[in-house]
């Protein structure tokens, strides 16, 4: 690369603070590049939105005009750009899928996403129990959940074997390696693993539109029906705010990440009455049975059940379990 080129980009990032210029044309590091120079799964967070993201980015607004009342994979800008979905063409090129795993294990360093779903879900109340991480990717979060709750056993299932592949490769999984295992599954089909206490659904919602949606949370039915009463489904991801609910700061944070789920996807985030909605379309004995968590990360635990006399919400979290009755809702 020519010196004029490199260094007219180094001075444009020495003015976001990535170098600092110790005199001209010498540049360090700052703590930020260092940190992400360190780290291989920073740097895959910040690459891969900067290239196969962005490239579909550019084409978003055409994916509109060829599709204006089409919300889906399909239509979506990165399938207008790349010919497939996200999910199809990471497990075509397995050099980017690995590193779109290992994205996806850099941006919970990021965004606090671990110790989030670590302290505002009871995990140590549920004793010697099995844990279903459903669309798991390389199983970071149950690798992590694991080294913190060691009672736990873990299943991590995924569709794609390149993801699931990275799994025993993380550090921390010697640590955990004889409770945690992996599985290839398809979360459209019917969930396999009938003896779980808790189903993980982690941020998988906001990667499809409603009717894949409703696909996806039937699949649970025939499982959670054989499982016992306490039984849940924990829906982790974020819930969008009501109008004026929260600062224009923090809500335009939540809406960078909804046109990120539009621009790879054609999916979305959703509010509250959203994910109801969804769950009431999947089968009526769903029900939101607390929402856990403030902050811009939410966990959401559903129960499914067929009667019900009340319904307790907190926060953030949903809860999902299955039961012939209830009388209200604890967690």
């Amino acid at each position: 690369m020519d010196e004029d080129r490199l260094g007219r980009i180094m001075k444009l990032l020495a003015s976001q603070r990535c170098f600092q210029e110790v005199e001209e044309d010498v540049y360090e590091h700052t703590s930020l590049s260092a940190f992400i120079a360190q780290n291989k799964d920073i740097e895959a967070a910040i690459s891969f939105q900067a290239d196969e993201m962005f490239e579909a980015a550019s084409l978003m607004a055409t994916s509109i005009e060829k599709a204006p009342y089409s919300c889906d994979a399909a239509h979506s800008a990165f399938n207008l750009r790349f010919g497939t979905s996200p999910y199809q063409w990471y497990a075509e090129n397995p050099g980017r899928g690995a590193r779109f795993a290992s994205a996806m294990a850099g941006l919970v360093q990021m965004n606090r996403d671990k110790t989030d779903l670590r302290d505002r879900f009871p995990w140590a109340t549920l004793g010697n129990q099995m844990v279903v991480d459903v669309g798991g990717g390389s199983g970071h979060i149950s690798i992590y959940l694991a080294t913190q709750f060691p009672n736990l056993q873990f299943i991590v299932q995924d569709i794609n074997p390149g993801m699931l592949a990275q799994g025993p490769k993380q550090p921390e999984f010697k640590l955990v390696e004889n409770r945690v295992s992996f599985m290839q599954h398809d979360f459209f089909q019917p969930q396999s693993i009938a003896v779980a206490r808790v189903f993980l659904l982690r941020q998988i919602i906001h990667n499809y539109n409603d009717e894949a949606c409703i696909k996806i949370l039937r699949s649970f039915i025939p499982a959670m029906e054989q499982c016992t009463q306490e039984t849940c489904l924990l829906i982790n991801d974020i819930v969008l705010p009501a109008r004026n609910a929260m600062l224009k700061v923090e809500e335009h944070h939540l809406r960078q990440i909804d046109m990120a789920m539009l621009n790879g996807y054609g999916a979305k985030q959703r509010t509250l009455q959203e994910f109801s909605r969804l769950l009431k379309g999947a089968d009526e004995r769903f029900e939101i049975v607390k929402v856990h968590g403030k902050g811009v990360r939410k966990v959401r635990k559903v129960s499914e059940v067929s009667e019900v006399s009340e319904v307790s919400e907190a926060s953030e979290v949903s809860e999902v379990s299955e039961a012939s009755e209830v009388k209200d809702y604890l967690t």
